[in-house]
């Protein structure tokens, strides 16, 4: 699937040349900066669209003219602070976010300019802490609707999902609905993070805003090809189906023939996963033609691996892995990760199908990796989200402390009495607080508690599929060497099976990783075992961990890469180690340990 992040700046290319910089009077747009009863910061927003329109389009931008246009606006900026008072928390915040803008813009325009970023980052933290500071929710929701734009351009993700959505639920808090038209950029950010529910609701949201008979057709098909992907990714194939076809008409209306293949090829996935296969490879097959016109190559990959997909599960095995090879050779003229996981797993089962065995093993061991490093950047994506929202409270907590503190400061001067107040407020405060700490103790041993449990859970998991996945390789060796051995192989097919046959697939490495899964699961077994056992050696330790898993004695061979008498012999050891008798089953002794 095709998804596009669209480059959101809330200003945007101008259509004429900074010469009309004379018209704009500094002088009146700082009175206007300064004003507290401009809830809706009408002048901040339409400041930074005089300076848009101000400003030179991007395609004429040519030598040195560029770099001048920059001095030009920036001393309108500073002209600007001239005439203000800079303690104004009203003007400071709204200053700062058109600084701010001002400094992205440049990066958006020109690759000549050295990143703003940082510069960036400074001044809208500044912003949101004067916006705290007088605690106006409307400013503070203008702030991070700023900070939402310019954190997504600069592509720190998790922080422009948390701003978006502060700033549409206090919009939203403030009936200023209306003021929040991102929400078609936020639900695409959603729908990167796996958070589907909110990307259908915001995606709605956007849907909802738009006038009847005047929307923006374009955004309208992003949107709903947005939503129906979140529905897609949920398994509600109906609801999919209809916001594709939606999506689709949009397409038609602007004649996007390169969105209606991508589309389609959606579509084809949906009837793909409801094992209607003819009318799935008609479709996929239309998207990759059309996405190979429009150069979409990565995109041609995706669709053409789900046809393989399709062809395979018709039986057509010859077919399909024709086609996933052609889906190898595409991707990599525009290489996606997401796209060479989905090509890598369907690769497994067409070479496995296809009796070419080693080519599996090997995709799958390819896949494995590559879905763990975008699983981690996934999870890692939510953490940092998480992090942020709890950060922006414990700001909010910070600023309305020491509001607090100001005015009990300025009491205390003015009023004897308000000291004896201001030791009964603080010491209810106090008393406050040791509760809350409480109660936060209390949470974070709750938490610590889930925790440990989606821990061990995770263990359970990840060594049930560890093991799956040795026992997958074992089968895999087998049925080569059966193959092999089937055929009269020449010497250098024999040669191969010699070092198949003497593979160690559990190395030290894995070995390590499988120990600490395993305490994980189960705890103290090693130490209980050397209690019964002081002088037991490691290799008797990793028998007695494999046994207690209850695998075969092959497969314990395939993972220690050893031979099957060989595992006989070191359980034999492990009965002589602990004193064993003959009639009690080695397996029940080590499970009770």
């Amino acid at each position: 699937m095709r998804i596009f992040i669209l480059l959101f700046l809330i200003v945007l290319q101008g259509s004429s040349a900074f010469s009309q910089n004379e018209s704009i009077d500094a002088k009146e747009w700082a009175r206007k900066l300064m004003d507290a009863d401009d809830g809706k910061n009408l002048a901040a927003r339409n400041l930074i669209m005089l300076l848009q329109q101000d400003f030179p389009p991007k395609h004429s931008i040519q030598g040195s003219a560029f770099p001048e246009s920059f001095k030009l606006m920036r001393k309108l900026i500073e002209d600007i602070e001239k005439y203000a008072d800079t303690t104004n928390p009203y003007f400071s915040a709204r200053y700062k976010c058109i600084v701010s803008t001002a400094l992205s813009y440049e990066n958006h325009m020109s690759k000549a300019v050295p990143s703003n970023k940082e510069k960036v980052l400074a001044l809208l933290n500044d912003a949101i802490d004067k916006a705290y500071e007088i605690n106006d929710e409307l400013l503070i929701a203008y702030v991070s609707q700023v900070n939402f734009a310019l954190m997504k351009f600069y592509d720190e993700f998790p922080l422009a999902v948390a701003y978006g959505i502060y700033s549409a639920e206090l919009y939203e808090k403030n009936s200023g609905f209306e003021e929040f038209t991102e929400y078609e950029y936020l639900s695409e950010l959603m729908f990167r993070v796996r958070e589907y529910d909110m990307c259908i609701a915001y995606c709605k949201k956007w849907l909802d805003m738009q006038p009847k008979g005047q929307p923006d057709e374009l955004k309208k098909m992003f949107t709903l090809n947005t939503l129906a992907l979140a529905y897609h990714r949920q398994s509600k194939h109906d609801s999919a189906l209809f916001y594709y076809q939606e999506a689709l008409k949009s397409a038609h209306t602007i004649n996007r023939k390169d969105w209606d293949g991508i589309i389609k090829g959606n579509i084809g996935q949906v009837f793909y996963l409801t094992k209607q296969y003819d009318t799935a490879i008609q479709l996929l097959e239309y998207d990759y033609r059309t996405s190979l016109k429009h150069a979409y190559y990565d995109n041609a990959a995706n669709s053409l691996q789900w046809s393989a997909r399709a062809h395979s599960a018709r039986g057509d095995h010859g077919i399909a892995l024709e086609k996933i090879r052609e889906a190898f050779r595409l991707i990599k003229r525009i290489p996606d990760q997401g796209y060479l996981q989905n090509i890598y797993f369907g690769a497994i089962d067409i070479y496995k199908l296809n009796g070419i065995y080693d080519s599996a093993l090997h995709f799958a061991g390819l896949y494995q990796n590559l879905h763990d490093s975008i699983e981690k950047k996934i999870n890692l994506s939510s953490i940092e989200l998480s992090k942020v929202r709890m950060n922006e409270m414990g700001n909010l907590y910070n600023i309305r402390k020491l509001q607090l503190e100001k005015k009990t400061q300025k009491n205390q001067r003015n009023f004897a009495i308000a000291g004896i107040i201001f030791l009964t407020v603080l010491g209810i405060m106090l008393i406050n607080r040791q509760r809350q700490k409480h109660k936060q103790k209390q949470a974070l041993l709750e938490q610590e508690k889930e925790h440990i449990e989606l821990e061990i859970a995770s263990a359970q998991e990840q060594l049930s599929m560890f093991t799956q996945s040795i026992q997958e390789k074992s089968n895999l060796i087998e049925r080569l060497e059966q193959q092999m051995s089937e055929n009269k192989s020449s010497a250098l097919q024999q040669e191969m099976l010699n070092e198949i046959s003497e593979i160690t697939i559990l190395t030290e490495e894995d070995w390590d990783k499988f120990k600490r899964l395993f305490e994980k699961i189960y705890p103290l077994f090693f130490e209980r075992l050397k209690a019964k056992a002081p002088d037991i050696t490691m290799a008797e330790q990793r028998m007695a961990a494999l046994t207690r898993l209850h695998l075969t004695a092959r497969q314990m061979a395939a993972m220690l890469g050893i031979s099957v008498d060989s595992v006989h012999k070191s359980r034999q050891r492990l009965r002589q180690r602990f004193g064993i008798n003959t009639d009690v089953s080695l397996d029940e002794f080590i499970t009770q340990i």
